[in-house]
């Protein structure tokens, strides 16, 4: 079983660390209120996410 990610869904999910930022999205990602998104029809659960606002990180975890 191949559970290797393709350079697009890779770039996808990279890009959507970047809505965890409660300051430029009104609704930001975050885990329970938007727990699913789709990348290249592949589900991802979003597990965990970090806006650190002293260190301007954003971040998330996911799982297939």
């Amino acid at each position: 079983m191949n559970n290797a990610l393709t350079d697009k869904q890779n770039n996808d999910l990279c890009t959507m660390a970047y809505s965890v930022d409660h300051q430029k999205y009104s609704k930001p990602i975050r885990p329970r209120k938007k727990p699913y998104f789709d990348t290249e029809n592949n589900k991802y659960e979003v597990i965990s996410t970090e806006d650190d606002q002293e260190t301007g990180f954003q971040g998330m975890a996911v799982a297939p």
